[in-house]
């Protein structure tokens, strides 16, 4: 999924496509917050979070729910690589000021800058994937009652606030804009829904099938 991320993202900004800019007017009030990038690269971690719990702890519920966040993910990135070909747009990055901002800070910037051209912004896939892992993970810690109460749940709210600072940091790095946020939560919701809503069909055929 990432090298088709890649290869669409080059193809969108190199071929002289029209690309749409979706914004809305709290997009020009939000200001621009250099440290944020840290919660944006931290996205990279979150798939490697769940890998390093199913090392941990080698259950085959465990490795269930790695396979299905997986896979859920998987169909989430299918649908936005989808709508970045049909429906291409664009962030500009001209309020990206970085004069009096630390060498290390600058550094991750134009690394990101260099990799990933400003387009394939509508639903923005860090929202997307960092919306499945929390939602995917606090069931994970609370369907296999991995720890105490106490511990899940303050593991759950943990993650919850670091994928909500992964969404803010896409706004705030300009790196996106509002509605991608929304976009991706968007598709997100739908995919748990498809996701649960099958579920739900599986169970009661198998459930018909011993009756």
């Amino acid at each position: 999924m990432l090298v088709s991320y890649a290869l669409i993202n080059r193809y969108n900004s190199t071929a002289g496509r029209d690309l749409a800019v979706l914004k809305w007017g709290v997009d020009d009030l939000t200001p621009f917050c250099p440290y944020m990038i840290y919660f944006y690269v931290s996205w990279y971690l979150q798939l490697s979070l769940l890998a390093w719990h199913i090392w941990c702890n080698p259950t085959a519920k465990a490795t269930h729910h790695f396979k299905l966040m997986v896979g859920i993910s998987s169909l989430g990135m299918a649908l936005a690589q989808v709508i970045f070909i049909v429906y291409p747009t664009w962030c500009s990055r001209e309020n990206v000021d970085l004069s009096g901002v630390d060498p290390l800070t600058v550094l991750i910037f134009n690394r990101l800058h260099s990799a990933d051209a400003p387009t394939n912004c509508w639903p923005s896939s860090h929202v997307l994937i960092s919306a499945l892992f929390a939602f995917y993970y606090t069931y994970y810690l609370v369907s296999t009652r991995l720890y105490g109460r106490g511990k899940t749940v303050v593991l759950c709210v943990l993650v919850w606030i670091w994928s909500i600072g992964i969404w803010l940091s896409t706004v705030f790095i300009k790196q996106h804009f509002w509605p991608d946020v929304v976009g991706g939560l968007v598709i997100a919701g739908l995919v748990i829904l498809f996701e649960r809503l099958y579920q739900c069909r599986r169970s009661r055929r198998i459930e018909h099938n011993v009756l």
